[in-house]
């Protein structure tokens, strides 16, 4: 139960001002009852279906995934989930991805580089890493056709979760962005594995919470 008038000093104290009289006196006033929860899945994110064995066009015998653009408002605690589906045993290896975040602004007039994601990693907040060890050492391939029906499919999946001023991974004073933003995801892939070793599917979802 509640009043329509708030106590000017503790809770009760007298005289009360009216709400009215609170709120013009306060300055600008956002009043969000319980909490924001905001799930963004990854035909949202943009990580759906992603060929593992993409590479980053900047760094040679290097994988990267990045995000469309994500509305975030109000939050500031944020969870990254990685999903990879798989078929053959070759597609199951150990993985290290590092997560970056940027902030992006609507597009100027007159702008010569748009926005995109040919930007080397320094050019991204750190906000975490994501660990994905072989999920299946004994599995062995099936003898059949590779595009056969009846091969297995299997899964497996990290997540890393960040909140906005953190200390980040990579040095940065300000880890996490909260507002408008971008995921990418960087991995190494190796002089011998060349990309080959990333050709499962990925699958990439984003939870912000106030």
């Amino acid at each position: 139960m509640s009043s329509a008038i708030i106590p000017a000093s503790q809770y009760n104290a007298l005289p009360y001002v009216s709400i009215a009289q609170y709120l013009a006196e306060t300055g600008d006033v956002t009043v969000t009852p319980g909490r924001v929860i905001q799930y963004f899945s990854p035909a949202q994110t943009g990580i759906i279906d992603w060929a593992g064995n993409t590479g980053d066009p900047y760094i040679p015998l290097a994988w990267m995934a990045n995000s469309l653009r994500m509305v975030c408002v109000g939050c500031s605690h944020f969870t990254f989930t990685l999903s990879t589906k798989m078929r053959e045993r070759s597609h199951d290896i150990a993985m290290a991805v590092t997560v970056f975040a940027r902030a992006w602004v609507p597009a100027e007039p007159g702008t010569m580089v748009p926005p995109g994601i040919k930007l080397l990693t320094n050019a991204w907040s750190e906000v975490g890493a994501i660990a994905l060890n072989v999920s299946e050492p004994g599995h062995v391939d099936p003898v059949l056709a590779p595009l056969d029906p009846a091969w297995p499919t299997w899964y497996k999946a990290g997540a890393c979760s960040w909140d906005a001023g953190d200390t980040a991974p990579g040095g940065s004073v300000q880890a996490g962005l909260t507002g408008q933003m971008e995921i990418r995801l960087y991995a190494s892939s190796g002089v011998v594995a060349v990309l080959s070793g990333f050709e499962a599917r990925l699958y990439g979802s984003l939870l912000a919470t106030t």
